[in-house]
Order: C-alpha cells, then structure tokens, then sequence
C-alpha cells in the first residue's frame, strides 16, 4: 500500500511538472520533454519554465567566466513550435512571445529595465522581433506556407553584462538561486494573410 502511494505521488509531481495551459474550443495542444510543441490559432500556448543550469550566472568578461564548468554568462532555452494546421498557400502567421512570472528563488524578478539585475532577449530562426515591451516580443510572418515550424530562442543574461548599476547585491541576489518564469506563445493571423477556401469553422 505504501509503495502505491509513493508511486502515485510521483505520477502527479510529473504531472505538475510538464503542465501546459491553453485556451482554444478546438484546438489541441501537445508537449514532449525535447522542448517541441504544437499550437493552433486561437490557442495561448503557455509553459511553466525552471532555470535548470546549476552553474553560476556571471558577467560577460568576467574573471569568471572562463571557468565554465561551475559559471556561465548566459542561460539559453529553445522552444520550436510547429503548427497544428499547416499554412495553405499565400497564407501568413505572426507570432507572439510573453515571459511573465519570473521568479527568483520565489522572489519577483524584474528584466529588461534600469532596475532589472537581468536582460532577456527572444529571437527565431529566421525572423527579428518587431517589438518589445512590457516582456511581450512579436514576430510577423513567423510563419507562412511551408514554413509551418519555428524555433524559438530565449537567452538570459545579467543586466549590462554588470557593467552599469549592478553591484554585489544584484549579483548575491541571484548567485546559485533558482530562477523560473512561464513563457507564452500565441499564433496571430497576419494583416497580408489570404483567407484559406475552406476555413477551419
């Protein structure tokens, strides 16, 4: 009886673990451990993230940094989203990218600002964001006729690389802390897409 509840216990932990929320009446999501999802208009597709890199976050050009087996200068996530439904030809997709909740050590952590201890950058494969403010990145025509499948990149560095207002307390708020945050990923139709002859209803 023990070894049933232990085992139950940890299906629901993984469970908790690789939870995605999404929001469609049709849609389907997927997810697998490789980091590849599907996703669908109408669908915010949004995954819990934990920063599993257990070395330290340093500054570019640090002392430090040469040593990277116990530091790094960045954190790097891959996301790669393929449609659910391929474009038809003469079709085109934005995309939209929003980090929230980022957490350090279960502490709120602000980025990308002159109060931030870090910088977050989101680029594609192929595709330069247009926009970025308040956390949120758009990328238009992300997708278009046989290009069904983008690769999203999500890269965390310290703010100014420590350079300019980042003294030790930034640094000992986020040395060998843990650091989580979910990442939203939303399909939008784009202004030059052509409407398919028989739409999904």
């Amino acid at each position: 009886m023990k070894k049933r509840v232990i085992a139950i216990i940890a299906l629901v932990l993984v469970l908790l673990g690789s939870s995605v929320a999404g929001y469609a009446y049709w849609d389907q999501l997927t997810q697998n451990t490789s980091g590849e999802y599907e996703i669908g208009y109408g669908v915010r597709l949004e995954v819990p993230t934990s920063v599993q890199d257990t070395r330290a976050l340093v500054p570019a050009g640090s002392f430090y940094s040469a040593y990277e087996a116990t530091y790094t200068t960045s954190y790097v996530f891959e996301y790669t989203l393929s449609l659910e439904d391929p474009l038809q030809d003469g079709m085109e997709a934005d995309l939209s990218v929003e980090i929230s909740d980022f957490m350090v050590n279960e502490i709120a952590a602000l980025f990308n600002n002159v109060d931030s201890v870090f910088t977050i950058t989101v680029g594609t494969d192929a595709v330069a964001a247009t926009t970025s403010a308040d956390g949120t990145w758009y990328f238009t025509d992300a997708y278009y006729f046989e290009n069904n499948t983008v690769v999203v990149t999500v890269t965390i560095t310290l703010a100014d690389n420590g350079n300019v207002n980042f003294d030790s307390t930034d640094y000992d708020f986020v040395s060998g802390q843990t650091s989580n945050f979910a990442i939203g990923f939303e399909l939008i139709n784009s202004s030059s897409s052509e409407a398919p002859v028989t739409p999904l209803q």
